[in-house]
């Protein structure tokens, strides 16, 4: 179709890939991110989440400085598992829908690909529950402009009663940062939480964690909502062990 990549936007800390995948296409003039896809990746559909580090290097000119802020490249094309620094952690901790916290995106501008871990439920900072991307509705705006917010339910939940919530996000995402340095020794978060889940669900595996309830999608992260608020109120005791 004769589009190419002329600039090459250096990302953000921690940014995630779908969004940064929608910064190479505005400003490359691409007029869809789905076009982009089709062309580079042969796909409109490919999730952010099947995409590797080869991926993104192959459109950005093999900038690969490029990639060391960028968070949850799958490991390898369509592989269940994403790099987050010197971590990997499997889809099934991650919410196959993006999320994020609109507060924070008209400040800073960028998503950030922690928001789509399922036990980093909260944004801290503005003390309330990530929500899901709701294009229509949030238009994705620039930072100081408005967007609308008439067309869906945004998913506020009273977080009075989740302090304890609050508490042990701030120590999961001490945690991640520790780990995804390198700088943590004894048993992982990852190994952690997939215990707690296999305690909350019942399951006799991390396999059937994965395949346990339909109205999820398969092999994302099993809970949702207010269930992911009360499952990190209870990896307390599960992180104290560790």
């Amino acid at each position: 179709m004769g589009m190419s990549i002329n600039i090459y936007p250096f990302p953000y800390e921690g940014q995630s890939i779908n969004c940064y995948v929608r910064r190479l296409a505005e400003v490359n003039g691409y007029p869809s991110v789905g076009l982009f896809k089709e062309i580079w990746w042969k796909s409109r559909n490919i999730s952010a989440h099947e995409l590797c580090d080869d991926d993104i290097a192959e459109v950005i000119g093999y900038r690969r400085g490029h990639l060391q802020k960028l968070r949850l490249l799958s490991s390898a094309r369509g592989s269940w598992e994403h790099h987050y620094g010197a971590m990997l952690i499997p889809s099934h901790h991650l919410h196959k829908h993006e999320m994020y916290c609109p507060a924070c995106f008209k400040e800073k501008g960028y998503m950030l690909a922690k928001w789509s871990i399922g036990w980093l439920p909260l944004c801290l900072e503005h003390q309330c529950p990530l929500i899901p991307v709701d294009y229509e509705a949030e238009k994705l705006m620039p930072p100081g402009v408005e967007a609308s917010r008439t067309t869906r339910d945004r998913r506020q939940y009273d977080l009075f009663g989740y302090d304890e919530v609050c508490k042990m996000q701030a120590v999961l995402e001490a945690r991640l940062a520790k780990e995804e340095r390198g700088n943590f020794s004894g048993p992982s978060l990852i190994s952690c939480i997939d215990t707690a889940m296999m305690l909350s669900t019942g399951a006799p595996s991390i396999e059937a964690v994965k395949s346990r309830r339909r109205r999820y999608p398969m092999r994302y992260f099993p809970f949702w909502g207010e269930q992911s608020l009360q499952f990190v109120e209870c990896l307390s005791q599960e992180l104290k062990a560790a």
